[in-house]
């Protein structure tokens, strides 16, 4: 391992191991890199066959070198080959936290097909958090249309709905897909109901209905909540930001909801009403120390599933 300092135009950037593909932020950079009087880290490069340098580590750096018309950057130069090169650029920008969860993706997918890496590999260059099964569900997720993996990017919707949405892309057009999509983030639905929405929309029955149509029918289909309406609760406490229960009290179904103050109660209220919350009359209140509770009381499981497939659609 040596340190040189290197022109920053004489290092070239094999696309093939770097992750990164949003460079977003590199003025905020270049000013650290002004006030600092130069770049503090060194980069990390490999030898080529024909002996020029190539990047391993810090695309953001060298391009903000470059425009910034640095003389010379510090490199730390290694013998390493192409597979672990790419492996490196990963864990490294892992590190930062600076890649989108699609970087992420690509770069394990390249990982497992270009490179010959497993999953067990790919996952400790990932991170302690990322099982085998994390990761085979990361690599699939470039599977999505691209309009969908820029709203998983943006944090429109999550990994675990890109999950969902994948039961779709064998049997449906990406246009469809990220109709779903688009619909998940508007109404804020839960990976659970994403995925029970998926499930029917890939059907032999409903594959060739347009969105809306699966939609109404979704909406009149009884769910599995309907036998087990306690599982709900994550998905209402998910929407309100509050503790939800459910129970049965004097032969009633029952949600009871928390709250710490009137205008809580109000927003909640709001919501489940879709109104706007200056709709809802209350009398100013005080916050209170300790959770209050008010509740909505059905008389029949079917009233209450109804409710909740309208409040939750």
């Amino acid at each position: 391992m040596n340190l040189e300092f290197v022109r920053p135009e004489l290092l070239s950037v094999d696309s093939r191991t770097q992750p990164r593909k949003n460079f977003e932020g590199i003025d905020s950079l270049m000013r650290s890199i002004e006030e600092a009087g130069g770049i503090l880290q060194p980069l990390v490069a490999r030898r080529s066959k024909n002996g020029s340098l190539v990047l391993v580590c810090g695309e953001r750096r060298l391009r903000a070198s470059i425009l910034l018309g640095l003389a010379s950057v510090p490199v730390v130069v290694r013998e390493m080959s192409v597979p672990v090169a790419a492996a490196a650029a990963l864990a490294e920008n892992q590190q930062r936290e600076e890649l989108t969860v699609m970087e992420q993706a690509f770069a394990a997918r390249r990982l497992k097909e270009e490179h010959g890496y497993r999953l067990s590999e790919i996952s400790c260059f990932l991170g302690k958090q990322h099982k085998e099964s994390t990761v085979s569900n990361l690599i699939r997720l470039t599977l999505l249309p691209e309009a969908c993996q820029s709203m998983l990017n943006a944090g429109q919707i999550s990994q675990g709905h890109g999950k969902a949405l994948l039961v779709l892309v064998e049997s449906r057009a990406p246009r469809f897909i990220h109709t779903v999509a688009r619909y998940v983030a508007r109404n804020n639905w839960t990976v659970r109901r994403t995925e029970e929405f998926t499930r029917l929309a890939a059907t032999k029955r409903y594959r060739n209905h347009s969105f809306r149509t699966v939609l109404r029918k979704f909406r009149s289909v009884p769910t599995t909540k309907d036998e087990h309406p306690s599982a709900w609760t994550n998905d209402l406490s998910d929407r309100l930001q509050c503790r939800v229960r459910y129970y049965v009290a004097d032969g009633n179904h029952v949600l009871e909801f928390d709250y710490y103050s009137v205008q809580e109660l109000a927003g909640q209220q709001a919501k489940l009403l879709g109104v706007a919350e200056d709709e809802v009359r209350i009398a100013e209140g005080e916050f209170f120390a300790e959770a209050q509770q008010w509740a909505i009381k059905f008389p029949s499981m079917s009233a209450l599933s109804a409710y909740l497939s309208t409040v939750m659609g």
